[in-house]
């Protein structure tokens, strides 16, 4: 069973005073992830205003060409980001281990490029696959409430024509997606939650043993948490503050959007209003994790430590005792 959230969190505190300079790498790690997401950000600004410029037959070309770096721009930041995030994992379990941490940590998830790239996959392939359930299990209880009587009415009746039924269908499908949406997305977020809190240590155990792959993370991940997803939760509440935080933080993203509902309109042009907001964001972010970032997640990292140990190494004459 897992230790008292406080009594983690007193264990990574203890284990980021014994280490050099946490906050240095957690302001590299959160800056060199935020640069790159600004630099992208204007970089698709620029190539969609060229774009836009290049209007006509004659600029058919040189259109193929700007979309083409501008989708490749936007695929990079979603290949690089995991392997970057996952370096910062394999840190703060260092950290946990009182093991010599640092800078060079941050690049483990390029070195070990592999294993970590088949976990992205598996999770993605159930990812999708959640997608799929949800929707069918959706559909089949939507089916069974108030909201789908208009549209079984419509398709039963067999005196309708084909032109009426299509006349009919769009007004209909209005009234009947956003409960449709609900229920997909109750259904969703409840298949979410079993697989993140049984998976959610992979990653971890993945850093851990060099040597194992994505299937064994996944599967020591599900044991390690068999019993302990309420322990782990009380984690989670714990930090809520944290959450709540990094919520607010990120909301910073979308102040442009929050102001214009209001109906409050700025004089310039709408992308420096996103880019005033998401340098904005950029500031909070770096102010926040360099605060805390660490010392939440070296406590799951110690978490981790306690539902999944290292094995203790022995000499050969323990392994092998001489009768």
């Amino acid at each position: 069973m897992l230790s008292a959230p406080s009594s983690l969190r007193a264990r990574a505190g203890e284990s980021l005073r014994q280490t050099q300079r946490p906050g240095r790498v957690i302001l590299i790690h959160t800056g060199a992830m935020l640069l790159l997401s600004l630099i992208l950000t204007v970089a698709d600004f620029l190539l969609n205003q060229q774009i836009s410029a290049t209007g006509g037959l004659d600029g058919m070309g040189l259109r193929s060409i700007l979309t083409t770096i501008r989708s490749t721009l936007q695929l990079s930041q979603l290949i690089i980001l995991p392997f970057w995030q996952i370096g910062y994992t394999y840190y703060t379990l260092k950290v946990a281990r009182g093991e010599n941490a640092g800078l060079s940590d941050l690049l483990e998830g390029f070195r070990r490029w592999a294993p970590v790239l088949r976990l992205k996959i598996l999770v993605l392939i159930m990812g999708i696959l959640l997608a799929v359930i949800s929707g069918y299990a959706a559909s089949i209880l939507f089916a069974m409430t108030p909201w789908a009587t208009p549209l079984i009415t419509l398709v039963s009746d067999e005196g309708m024509t084909e032109e009426a039924l299509l006349e009919a269908l769009p007004a209909i499908s209005q009234e009947i997606m956003v409960p449709i949406l609900v229920i997909f997305g109750l259904c969703f977020l409840a298949g979410f939650v079993y697989l993140f809190f049984r998976f959610r240590l992979a990653e971890l155990w993945l850093m851990a043993h060099p040597e194992g792959g994505a299937l064994a993370a996944l599967h020591n991940s599900r044991l390690a948490m068999r019993g302990n997803c309420k322990a782990m939760f009380r984690i989670d509440l714990h930090f809520w503050w944290f959450y709540i935080l990094e919520l607010l933080v990120t909301a910073l993203c979308f102040g442009d959007t929050v102001l214009n509902a209001l109906g409050m309109e700025m004089t310039t042009d709408a992308f420096w209003h996103y880019l005033i907001f998401f340098c904005l964001y950029i500031w909070a972010q770096m102010s926040l994790y360099w605060w805390k970032r660490n010392e939440v997640c070296v406590t799951y990292a110690h978490a981790y430590l306690e539902l999944c140990p290292d094995p203790v190494e022995t000499d050969d004459k323990e392994k092998d005792p001489v009768l």
